[in-house]
């Protein structure tokens, strides 16, 4: 349940409930990961790219509703940011490069797919297909609920640890590639490229491959 972070804001979220637009006027629409018994969906103004919402409800059902949605809204607004775009609003942070994003709350990250039959000019399938899905292994380090250092710590892996590289984020630092890796336990987080190595293929973004061996454990 996810009462603590919303305890104390039931006046705002009614005032904001009652204030805001339906669903059917936004555009980009992110989907984000279950956070216990909560579901949240990251819109996007079409009418003003600079205004978006957290919208949270609790219970199965977080899909994208046309009809319009009934739950929690939090306002947010456009926020400078490096790379891609980043919203702020009431404890919510939520920064996107494409297809992916990631929504920071008080004490948890979740990470958000955009709800579109066509991203970037390709159909979910065709990006499905061109997913990594790589077996890699870590020079061990942290990793993050996004891509880059100014995300929360949510693991740490040892040097030789196995992990999948799932996709790059298209974020860079120091001339390597933050990645969206899973991890051996399930979980799903982020970890930089120069971090990062992998005998089975090398793709463009991480350090070792091919030619450096890879640790192992």
């Amino acid at each position: 349940m996810l009462n603590y972070r919303f305890a104390g804001l039931g006046v705002v979220f009614a005032t904001l409930i009652n204030s805001a637009p339906a669903i059917a006027s936004f555009d980009d629409q992110f989907v984000c990961d279950a956070a216990g018994d909560g579901h949240h969906i990251v819109v996007i103004s079409s009418a003003d790219p600079s205004n978006a919402s957290v919208q949270f409800s609790l219970g199965e059902d977080h899909q994208p509703r046309p009809d319009g949605f009934k739950g929690h809204v939090i306002p947010m607004q456009q926020v400078i940011s490096g790379s891609g775009v980043k919203y702020a609003g009431l404890g919510h942070i939520f920064h996107a490069k494409g297809a992916y994003g990631v929504l920071d709350m008080a004490s948890v990250s979740v990470s958000c797919t955009l709800a579109s039959e066509e991203v970037d000019g390709q159909t979910d399938r065709e990006a499905e297909e061109n997913a990594l899905n790589i077996p890699a292994r870590s020079y061990g380090g942290k990793v993050r609920a996004g891509p880059g250092m100014e995300f929360t710590q949510i693991a740490s892996l040892r040097e030789g640890d196995p992990v999948t590289l799932l996709t790059s984020t298209g974020e860079t630092m120091n001339g390597y590639d933050w990645f969206m890796i899973l991890l051996a336990n399930g979980e799903i987080g982020y970890q930089w490229g120069g971090l990062l190595c992998s005998d089975a293929l090398h793709p463009p973004g991480i350090f070792g491959g091919r030619n450096e061996a890879c640790p192992v454990r």
